[in-house]
């Protein structure tokens, strides 16, 4: 079994309106700040490496964040070095960065290549300038196709970032969007609805009046229509909200979707370890000198949340995890529950959901048809402990 690897790297220029991931803006780090946060992650890497020896081949490499190449691209050779100097990487190991369209300029794009990265991931979000305005984007429609056209000549391993469901939205704006986005024939699509998360700017104008939410009933027709209209192309619908070229999925996220271990080394990053759950400390400062005092976990020394699964937990998560992808749930793979006792639990509603044409069956295995995906909180529920 593979070993993912998550780097989180908290750095971004400004917080976009919906964003409340784990960021800080880039002026409020010194020099010595970033190059001390470097050093903390080589730490946590050398730890890990020693915790677990029996886990040394890393089969994916996923740097997020935040912005990391504003990082500065010589630190993210330093950090890539560091994985290979405690870690095997097998192979074919895929190394994705995350990055937006400001930071496609070709010193950029060679530090990366020079790093190792041969997977980008592009947070367009929408190529209408309007859109981009809604969502406190950082940059331009025409700066996007910039760096779209860019990517194009360097890499054939590019996944684009598309948002819909934004406040005040329209279908011709989302069709657009889409229809501009396979013209650069990606290898891979990634279409997220808009989350309206508490205590963002986006979650203060809704509630001032100033945006109006879309409601759930819109962003499930335009969802509908990405699946319609993705349906007869090249491009396999393999999880929810994830579309790729075969043999281009995301195996650093298929990694997570099929339930296999994953160390997350930076501040605010989260790991699946041997039955554990953590998240490290947010503050990238806090995080730094909690590893360099060395006072920390013993196990897992910059974590702020350790959680040891129960069973119920493990079988939980193993479910719809599964269930979210095109692959769906093997019965004979739950962790702590056998296939004769979750058909005994969940038998006859599963049987109901294959009547309504929500669920496939093949032998021992179980997944959601394109319905079912539409409705997959719904059905999620059923198997709530």
């Amino acid at each position: 079994m593979g070993l993912g690897l998550y780097v989180h790297i908290p750095i971004c220029r400004a917080k976009c309106y919906y964003c409340d991931f784990n960021s800080f803006p880039l002026h409020r780090f010194s020099e010595a700040d970033l190059d001390l946060y470097v050093l903390a992650i080589e730490y946590e890497l050398r730890h890990y490496a020693r915790i677990f020896p029996h886990q040394h081949e890393i089969t994916s490499v996923y740097l997020g964040g935040g912005t990391p190449p504003l990082l500065d691209t010589a630190r993210i050779v330093l950090i890539m070095e560091a994985i290979a100097k405690y870690f095997s990487l097998a192979p074919e190991c895929e190394i994705t960065v995350e990055l937006n369209p400001l930071d496609c300029t070709d010193d950029v794009l060679r530090g990366l290549k020079k790093a190792g990265v041969n997977r980008f991931s592009l947070g367009v979000q929408s190529f209408d300038d309007a859109t981009l305005t809604k969502l406190g984007r950082g940059h331009t429609a025409d700066q996007a196709h910039q760096a779209v056209g860019k990517l194009r000549e360097t890499t054939d391993n590019l996944s684009l970032d598309l948002i819909y469901g934004v406040p005040d939205d329209s279908d011709a704006r989302w069709q657009a969007d889409l229809e501009t986005a396979l013209r650069y024939e990606p290898e891979h699509l990634s279409l997220y609805s808009l989350q309206v998360e508490e205590d963002t700017p986006l979650a203060h104008l809704i509630e001032q009046g100033l945006a109006r939410e879309v409601s759930a009933d819109i962003q499930a027709d335009q969802w509908e229509y990405a699946c319609d209209r993705l349906y007869p192309t090249e491009y396999i619908h393999y999880e929810i909200s994830n579309w790729a070229k075969p043999g281009k999925e995301s195996r650093h996220n298929l990694g997570y979707w099929l339930y296999q271990p994953y160390l997350g080394v930076g501040a605010g990053a989260a790991g699946f370890m041997e039955g554990y759950r953590y998240r490290n400390l947010g503050d990238p400062w806090v995080y730094t000198a909690t590893i360099r005092s060395g006072q920390g976990d013993k196990q897992f020394p910059a974590a702020e949340l350790i959680e040891k699964l129960t069973k119920e937990q493990l079988a939980f998560e193993r479910i719809i995890l599964a269930l979210r992808t095109k692959y769906g749930l093997n019965m004979e793979t739950i962790p702590g529950m056998s296939a004769a006792e979750f058909w005994r639990r969940y038998g006859e509603k599963i049987i109901s959901y294959q009547q309504m044409g929500l669920i496939w069956r093949q032998g021992q295995t179980i997944g959601l048809t394109e319905s079912g995906m539409s409705l997959s909180n719904r059905i999620f529920l059923t198997f709530v402990p």
